[in-house]
């Protein structure tokens, strides 16, 4: 067999396969494992349940020894989900959710993210298999859907945010300093300013490094950051108050601030 042969035959085996359904795959260093769900006949992403809501402000419990109910709190609300163990699914509010135990944590199909909040835009975050939760309408609260108020203290905690957002900041200054901005400010090192892919300019929002929960206030006057899980890009004056010159890069939260 020639070799330009044997190349067409191992290019249509390789287009043979990738059009072939994914089984869902179990890694220990993976955090999300993409699989074929076949009701709906497509790939979805399975995200891990406790760090993917725990990132975004979520709280998530087990409500029994058994592990058989999933008890979820946000802005002094609450709602639960039931395991069905036997068929590896959630039950939500009449929906049927698909779940894997992948790398020692439970992942559930991305739809079900996507069905628990009110006033929500989720969607799949790519950068680190998590997902990002912003507000429809921005003059009303993110809550979850059917929730119970949940005391805290007494008292029923209130969301203080409408959107939501994990990843890594990073930082600029000198080499853009007094440049003009994707807004058409010019760029101040030493105003409390940043860049974000898609918030709007004159958002503030509040980002804080989850290492050393310092935060600081900043606004968004420009875009980017680009860079593969980079989700804010601060300016040098921000990135100090935080403590990240040195590091030149740390892991934040992002929460809009009313």
């Amino acid at each position: 067999m020639n070799s330009k042969i044997r190349q067409f035959i191992a290019a249509t085996t390789l287009v043979a396969v990738g059009s072939m359904s994914i089984p869902a795959v179990a890694s220990a260093q993976a955090s999300t494992a993409i699989v074929d769900t076949q009701a709906q006949g497509m790939r979805q992403a399975y995200v891990p349940l406790r760090s993917a809501l725990s990132a975004v402000g979520v709280g998530v419990q087990w409500a029994n020894n058994n592990g058989q109910k999933i008890v979820l709190t946000y802005g002094g609300q609450s709602v639960s989900a039931t395991v069905d163990a036997a068929n590896g699914v959630l039950y939500f509010q009449g929906g049927t959710y698909a779940y894997n135990n992948l790398g020692g944590s439970l992942h559930v199909v991305f739809g079900f993210y996507q069905a628990i909040f009110n006033n929500a835009n989720v969607v799949y975050n790519t950068a680190n298999g998590g997902i990002i939760v912003s507000a429809v309408d921005a003059s009303k609260p993110v809550s979850l859907k059917g929730g119970t108020a949940s005391q805290q203290n007494g008292q029923a905690a209130q969301p203080n945010y409408t959107y939501y957002e994990s990843g890594q900041a990073t930082w600029y200054g000198s080499g853009a300093h007094g440049n003009y901005t994707a807004s058409g400010e010019v760029f101040n090192m030493y105003d409390y300013t940043a860049a974000h892919k898609y918030l709007p300019f004159g958002t503030k929002v509040r980002v804080t490094d989850t290492q050393s929960g310092r935060s600081v206030i900043v606004r968004i006057n420009d875009r980017g950051p680009f860079g593969a899980g980079r989700v804010i890009d601060l300016s040098y004056q921000a990135a100090s108050d935080l403590g990240i010159v040195s590091k030149g890069v740390a892991p934040c939260t992002i929460e809009i601030v009313k």
